[in-house]
């Protein structure tokens, strides 16, 4: 179960950097749905490269559940941040 909960937590940093390598082309959109969509757009390639990477000669063997909790956690700190963000008072 740990090994669960370490591979999450691994797996914040290449989601949170691809996800903010595909926000760069959705500037058009608000920062909530930006912060969204590039997170799980983020969570898809991560989990198909993790299947690629995961697979040691065998089969494709992605960590779903893994990058899934890696995915709530991002999600939860890039709108935790955005919010801090936006309610700081203007000088």
């Amino acid at each position: 179960m740990s090994f669960l909960y370490l591979v999450a937590l691994g797996g914040i940093v290449p989601i949170w950097v691809v996800a903010w390598l595909i926000g760069l082309s959705l500037k058009k959109l608000d920062a909530t749905k930006r912060i969204i969509y590039s997170s799980f757009a983020s969570y898809i390639i991560a989990v198909i490269l993790s299947g690629f990477g995961n697979a040691n000669g065998g089969s494709w063997n992605p960590y779903i559940v893994e990058y899934a909790l890696s995915l709530g956690f991002v999600i939860a700190i890039r709108l935790g941040i955005n919010n801090m963000r936006s309610n700081k008072p203007k000088e």
